[in-house]
């Protein structure tokens, strides 16, 4: 990623593997926070820093479960799947099921709901290990990372 200053906006590129730009952007001034350097003041827009969500984890993925639907990517999905067998939240028999799932936001909704059934210790494990994989979502999700299981 190439990102520019111009003086008063944020000039942003992705390149991709073969040197072609893939993603272009700007942030203008006043989207942003001037007074730190933080990733989140850019992220963030100029909004305050988000606060996670309180409660067991449970309760933190069953409030996010729509909004984990939408946003996870399928190889993010594909990696909690094998993490979460990994970990023995789910069983072989279970993760099997799942593959066979063509359509990513249904493969999401049955693992996450899959999860939930199975109670807070699981729904935290998931937690984690999502916030490993990927703490980008667990940020926009605004979920705890780092519960104890």
């Amino acid at each position: 990623m190439i990102m520019g200053n111009t003086g008063v906006d944020i000039e942003m590129e992705l390149i991709g593997d073969d040197e072609k730009t893939a993603w272009r952007d700007m942030l203008q001034a006043d989207q942003y926070i001037t007074d730190t350097h933080s990733t989140s003041a850019v992220l963030g827009a100029g909004r305050p820093p988000e606060r996670s969500l309180t409660g067991s984890a449970e309760q933190q993925l069953r409030s996010v479960r729509t909004e984990f639907v939408k946003r996870v990517s399928r190889p993010v999905l594909d990696g909690l799947l094998e993490r979460l067998l990994q970990h023995t939240v789910i069983n072989q028999e279970e993760t099997e099921s799942v593959k066979v799932i063509a359509e990513r936001a249904e493969k999401a909704r049955d693992i996450i709901d899959m999860v939930l059934r199975k109670g807070t210790e699981s729904c935290s494990r998931m937690i984690n290990l999502l916030g490993e994989m990927d703490p980008c979502l667990c940020s926009q999700l605004q979920i705890s990372v780092g519960v104890p299981t």
